[in-house]
């Protein structure tokens, strides 16, 4: 039985990966760096499993870029991303318990779910944070769901990059894998997700079909 869905943030739930792109040319240029990308293409296929590898990516030596690019980051992240409509009316219309795992800077989200009046759906939130190991490894998806007082195999989740699938895996959780985030769905098929999901709407599909036996 499935008591909680966990999603990851960036390009699951949040619209966030053409800004993304923006954010980092802008931040190369910034630091007088070359940007080591052709184009958003070049940059989808080999885009960064965080915020920390990007930064070194693009040359610029930092012992803590979350916090010292975390503020530009947030003032140009936080006034341009929005959250897909469709995720938007599942959070608020299906009871189920959420929580949200992801490698993203926490008061982004937090900020963002606020202004989008969401913040009371979600029983747990983990963001980056020191001392939790980054995804593939499963820590920010174990810590949600012991948030949300559900154990591993009564949870899924749902993520956009390769890394989401085996963190979901080694979690012992099954993974929903979505075409609409970061990564193309063939990236997504070589890494054997539980299901795919190509629309929003098909995430509660999942969910319920599994609950009621027909998955």
């Amino acid at each position: 039985m499935i008591q909680g869905i966990i999603f990851d943030w960036d390009g699951v739930i949040a619209d966030s990966l053409s800004y993304y792109y923006k954010f980092l040319k802008m931040l190369s240029e910034k630091e007088n760096k070359e940007f080591p990308y052709r184009n958003f293409t070049d940059f989808k296929i080999r885009m960064p499993q965080s915020f920390s590898e990007a930064v070194r990516i693009l040359g610029i030596k930092s012992n803590n870029p979350f916090e010292e690019y975390g503020p530009l980051y947030k003032k140009y992240m936080g006034s341009n991303i929005s959250i897909f409509k469709g995720m938007k009316s599942l959070i608020e219309t299906k009871p189920m318990k959420f929580g949200i795992a992801s490698a993203g800077l926490q008061h982004i989200i937090e900020s963002m779910l606020k202004k989008e009046n969401l913040s009371q759906k979600f029983s747990s939130i983990i963001g980056y944070k020191d001392g939790i190991r980054m995804k593939p490894e499963p820590d920010a998806l174990l810590l949600c769901a012991r948030e949300m007082k559900i154990g591993p195999k009564n949870a899924i989740y749902v993520g956009d990059f390769y890394t989401d699938i085996i963190a979901a895996k080694r979690a012992g959780m099954k993974s929903i894998a979505v075409t609409w985030g970061y990564s193309t769905k063939e990236v997504l098929k070589q890494e054997n997700p539980d299901f795919i999901a190509e629309r929003p709407k098909d995430i509660w599909k999942i969910v319920d079909q599994l609950n009621n036996g027909a998955a």
